[in-house]
């Protein structure tokens, strides 16, 4: 009893908002090599909704182009989560 338990503050969570995701994906120059790979990576993470650690996870195959796109995602937990592939960022 004399034992006090372990408390700390929780950190918040927080999300991109519209503007926010516009901004980073307007920022790479798609004119260079390396600006359309940026820009391809940042919509790929804006829209699937990836975690930084997944992205080194992922492989050529993961990504379905063609009807019914989507990336598979190899995740916290060895859990995989499938994504669809609209093009576009989605709301959350």
């Amino acid at each position: 009893m004399a034992i006090p338990p372990k408390r700390r503050p929780r950190n918040e969570i927080s999300y991109l908002t519209d503007t926010e995701a516009t901004a980073l994906l307007a920022a790479p120059d798609q004119a260079t090599r390396a600006g359309g790979r940026d820009h391809a990576m940042f919509q790929l993470a804006v829209t699937a909704g990836l975690r930084v650690s997944e992205f080194p996870a992922l492989q050529v195959g993961d990504v379905h182009l063609g009807v019914g796109a989507h990336v598979l995602c190899h995740g916290k937990g060895r859990k995989n989560r499938t994504h669809p592939w609209t093009g576009r960022p989605c709301k959350s």
